[in-house]
């Protein structure tokens, strides 16, 4: 297996060539300020290593690696849980990483990138068909068509069905807690899959019997059960767990009379319970 040292180098080298979009606020963004200098530079260097892996924001545990070998950071740890804390990154256990927060927003997904990809090979071939002799049919409107179709990808705006089917997830969801960040989420988990698919699993979700609503800390929040699929869990399982309500050994029988004296411990019977003597002083110190 390739160390994380060793393609840290290959990745740096020449002949790769991305690019990453950035929001111009983010260098007063408060909760970049909260979590320090050296956190936002693993912050931005994470978002281009993604951008270059085309993995849509998320940020792998061998991904971290391979960032921390680059730059000679020993100890990680500290840095993400900087991020972590003021909710720039959120820890995806299923898949092994980190999500950056509002990557797609200002990014393409890998989807984007390769329809990107065929639209330039296409423009290529165009090209190439213009620059032929004049017998080749291709006229200069439809190489100027062609050009014009090669535009980048911007910051996707949302749509008025996007923000109703947001509005009927939101309404069916259990715990409606974080909607802004919840609304970002949606509109990425609805690049991975029918919303109608979401819509249903979160109203699954809300009707399970078994759902701690009485304990709603319990609940995932809806970003996170949009970030890890949550529309494909399995119902939750039962509540009762069917342990036998565990006690002591049962109570030993009191004896009916003193073991020193032979007299019976029914009447006027003074000492602690299961006491085998009548505490009289001859019994108590003979």
């Amino acid at each position: 297996m390739e160390q994380a040292s060793e393609r840290a180098a290959r990745l740096s080298g020449p002949g790769l060539m991305s690019w990453v979009k950035l929001d111009d606020a983010r260098a007063i963004h408060p909760k970049l300020r909260r979590a320090g200098f050296a956190a936002r530079g693993l912050d931005e260097a994470a978002i281009c290593l993604s951008s270059m892996e085309h993995t849509d924001g998320f940020v792998s545990d061998e991904m971290l690696r391979v960032l921390m070998a680059a730059h000679g950071e020993r100890q990680p740890k500290r840095l993400v849980d900087l991020l972590l804390r003021e909710e720039r990154w959120e820890r995806d256990d299923e898949r092994g990483g980190y999500v950056i927060h509002g990557y797609l927003d200002y990014n393409p997904s890998a989807a984007e990138w390769e329809a990107l990809s065929v639209e330039r090979s296409q423009a290529g071939r165009a090209s190439a068909r213009a620059r032929a002799p004049a017998s080749v049919s291709t006229s200069v409107e439809q190489v100027l068509d062609t050009s014009r179709a090669r535009v980048q990808p911007s910051r996707p705006v949302p749509s008025r069905e996007a923000e109703t089917l947001f509005t009927e997830f939101w309404a069916v969801y259990p715990r409606r807690v974080g909607k802004r960040a919840a609304q970002t989420t949606f509109a990425q988990a609805c690049r991975r899959t029918d919303p109608e698919k979401i819509i249903a699993g979160a109203q699954r979700l809300a009707t399970d019997p078994n759902l701690p609503r009485d304990e709603p800390m319990f609940i995932p929040h809806p970003k996170t059960w949009l970030n890890r699929d949550g529309w494909d869990d399995d119902p939750l399982p039962s509540r009762s767990n069917g342990h036998a309500k565990l006690s002591g050994p049962p109570p030993r029988p009191r004896p009916n009379t003193c073991v020193k004296c032979g007299d019976s411990l029914e009447e006027g019977f003074t000492g602690p319970p299961n006491s085998p003597c009548c505490l009289r002083e001859e019994c108590r110190y003979g």
